[in-house]
């Protein structure tokens, strides 16, 4: 019997990421450990670990087969997709082109990635950087640098593995979408 499940973060009610599993407890534990090859999903647990958040995971369904699992699973993260779901799968972006994901949302791969008002979301088929320097994100965002190495200290923002004087343009995309910038009134 295999079981297709779901991660979700408890603090936004969000499904992060959708697996399947034989053993339910083992695959929880190494969830858990953060020793696998998804940087992302790795570094989302340990920002659930560092605010003292449990992580949830939810059986979604049983199957019988292995087959069947991997069908039910492909399912639920189109699902999802289409749901507006930020799926941290690593089958996610290697499975899917640009213009598939854009087509859950109804687009057409000819318009334009989203943008805020501070700072152009990437689009995933360009090549360029993953992260910024400090001083660009004090400017996309309108911070302080006092104030920036604070949310960096309580993980808000997070660095790049490989540099800690860098930070990650999805954690500045995600910050961005919390927190609007608010128009100045004349």
């Amino acid at each position: 019997m295999f079981t297709v499940y779901s991660l979700v973060d408890q603090r936004y009610d969000t499904t992060r990421y959708i697996g399947i599993t034989e053993d339910v407890y083992a695959r929880f534990s190494q969830h858990l450990r953060c020793d696998e090859n998804n940087i992302d999903k790795n570094e989302w647990i340990q920002d659930l670990k560092y605010n003292q958040t449990v992580l949830l995971m939810k059986t979604i369904e049983t199957v019988d087969t292995f087959e069947q699992a991997r069908e039910r699973e492909d399912y639920w993260i189109h699902y999802h997709l289409q749901q507006g779901a930020s799926l941290l799968n690593l089958q996610v972006s290697r499975s899917f082109s640009f213009d598939d994901f854009l087509s859950f949302f109804g687009k057409s791969p000819v318009e334009k990635p989203v943008t805020s008002s501070r700072l152009s979301i990437r689009d995933p088929q360009q090549s360029g950087p993953l992260t910024m320097t400090f001083e660009q994100v004090m400017e996309a965002t309108g911070l302080s640098k006092r104030m920036l190495n604070s949310l960096v200290n309580k993980r808000v923002f997070r660095t790049s593995p490989r540099n800690n004087r860098l930070i990650t343009i999805r954690s500045v995309n995600e910050w961005l979408e919390k927190n609007p910038k608010q128009e100045e009134v004349s």
